[in-house]
């Protein structure tokens, strides 16, 4: 249900352009979130996530 609304809102805010740039800047906080964790892990994380990528 949680996702649903998720998607729905997103789809809402795409409407307008300052809705448009919140979107952007929640994806830029995931990725940011991402590269942190990334950055702080150990070495054998860093090898398999280069491995994935």
């Amino acid at each position: 249900m949680k996702r649903r609304q998720a998607v729905h809102e997103d789809e809402l805010l795409a409407e307008l352009e300052r809705g448009q740039e919140i979107v952007r800047l929640r994806q830029e906080k995931e990725d940011l979130l991402d590269t942190v964790w990334f950055a702080t892990s150990g070495a054998q994380i860093k090898e398999l996530w280069s491995k994935v990528a």
